[in-house]
């Protein structure tokens, strides 16, 4: 169903009829006898689950698109002064969609319009339309929808994830201080990817782009080579570890590879990365045995060799874990267990070769279960952790000060409302939660790091806030833009 109102007081109604047919019901307070309708509008007969989008371009006009039989889009409208009322189903246009395809429609200004649909060949489309069209249907008496001005959408809606599992980010391609940020698309299989525009973090991102495909991606990391040229770890749901980094001599990616798993696993769960106490890169991961492993580089060379995996732990109930190198050298790893239990070890000492501490309590903020947790910077160089519960509530800690013996602050509830500057009142934070990555953006700012973090909910959606000193967290506000 669809309503729109083409004046004030006035509404329609579309809806799809169970025999395909669309039809319509309208109301205005001049109707003595209530609602007028309902009506067959023409003799298109499309999927009883079609989508109807509908819009008014302008006073007492009418559009309104829903995918045809053939799955082509089909457009019809109506004035008051088209002598033969609706002036007749027309093709948008040779694109093909899936019959039952949603369909979206808006007037950007007084008869104007802009129609958007996913095809099956994965872009997402849209037509527009001007006053500078006219059609012989019905009498130069409206937009010539047959005749509209068309195209992939904008291409840069192509590789835009359809369901963001999660979020990775690094450096952009050619090493250059602006962030790019990768995203699991689950729908498609895609690892994708876009990057900022310019070096300032005024600066917008570009298009999504894919990095290619993989069999059921599930978990992804990113991490910058000492050649400050990103790399990319992915663990699927067969549990294999794939990989793909810039290559050392280029600014072009490799192809994928596979990284071998711990003697004893079979799966990888869960995978993320960070640099030892020389600037080494180093990934973590969490096996099907229930244990946390690592493995560093041997050299500072970008494309070097990883030395063997290392078994941190011996508890068997492990599932999730973030690291990250602290301000004094050492790294630190936090864990969820398989009740949705925080725990966390570090190294002994600020060098590659440190021992690990055995794993110890990280106390819960919630009494619900954590379902994800990741770490970073504050401006000052301190410890943050972000954490989500499973009833979507989001928690912080940081450390007391950035040297590390001092302990932790408590943990705070962490509510930030969506963005939403037209609402007559504040909006609440995104729900259904389910990933967090938290990080800093890549560009040299002359000052403060700006911290962000993103956010993935159950619906496939990503959502991103920045910290600054003065102002705290941001509204969180879409990645789609």
């Amino acid at each position: 169903m669809s309503v729109v109102s083409r004046g004030a007081d006035k509404l329609d109604v579309f809806v799809t009829g169970s025999d395909g047919g669309i039809y319509t019901a309208a109301w205005e307070p001049g109707f003595t006898d209530g609602w007028h309708g309902w009506s067959r509008i023409g003799d298109l007969a499309a999927d009883p689950e079609s989508y109807i989008a509908a819009v008014s371009r302008g006073t007492d006009k009418l559009d309104i698109f829903v995918v045809g039989p053939d799955g082509k889009v089909q457009a019809n409208g109506w004035e008051p002064k088209f002598p033969c009322g609706w002036k007749g189903w027309q093709n948008v246009l040779d694109a093909s969609f899936k019959p039952g395809s949603c369909l979206g429609a808006i007037s950007r200004s007084s008869d104007w319009l802009d129609v958007f649909a996913a095809s099956v060949d994965s872009n997402v489309y849209t037509a527009a339309w001007n006053p500078a069209f006219t059609c012989e249907a019905c009498g130069d008496q409206g937009p010539a929808l047959d005749h509209l001005n068309a195209g992939p959408s904008a291409k840069r809606f192509q590789y835009a994830p359809r369901f963001a599992k999660n979020v990775a980010i690094a450096r952009h391609v050619d090493g250059s201080a602006r962030t790019e940020v990768f995203v699991i698309d689950s729908d498609n299989d895609l690892v994708v990817t876009r990057s900022r525009n310019g070096n300032s973090v005024a600066d917008g991102f570009s298009a999504f782009s894919s990095l290619g495909s993989i069999t059921s991606p599930r978990q992804i990391a990113a991490f910058i080579q000492t050649n400050a040229k990103p790399q990319v770890v992915v663990t699927s749901e067969a549990g294999k570890l794939y990989t793909r980094a810039v290559s050392k001599s280029s600014d072009s990616w490799n192809g994928w590879t596979t990284i071998d798993l711990p003697a004893g696993v079979t799966e990888a769960l869960d995978v993320d990365a960070a640099y030892d106490s020389e600037g080494n890169n180093q990934i973590f991961v969490v096996g099907d045995d229930g244990n946390l492993y690592t493995r560093g580089r041997i050299n500072k060379e970008p494309d070097s060799a990883w030395k063997g995996w290392e078994k941190l732990t011996a508890s068997g109930s492990i599932r999730k874990v973030t690291a990250l190198r602290r301000a004094d050298g050492t790294e630190q790893a936090f864990l969820i267990d398989s009740a949705g239990g925080l725990a966390t070890l570090w190294q002994m000492e600020a060098k590659p070769s440190s021992s690990w501490t055995a794993p110890g309590n990280f106390e819960n903020p919630s009494k619900s279960a954590i379902i994800d947790i990741d770490a970073a910077w504050t401006e000052d160089e301190q410890t943050w952790i972000f954490a989500v519960d499973e009833k979507g509530a989001l928690w912080v800690r940081a450390m007391v000060s950035k040297d590390s013996s001092q302990g932790w602050g408590d943990w705070q509830p962490w509510a930030t409302n969506l963005y939403a500057p037209s609402a007559k009142s504040l909006q609440p934070q995104p729900e259904g939660i389910v990933s967090l990555t938290a990080s800093r953006w890549q560009e040299e700012t002359g000052g403060d790091i700006v911290p962000v973090v993103f956010a993935t909910d159950n619906k496939g959606n990503i959502y991103y806030t920045t910290h600054d000193r003065s102002g705290g967290w941001s509204a969180w506000r879409s990645f789609y833009h």
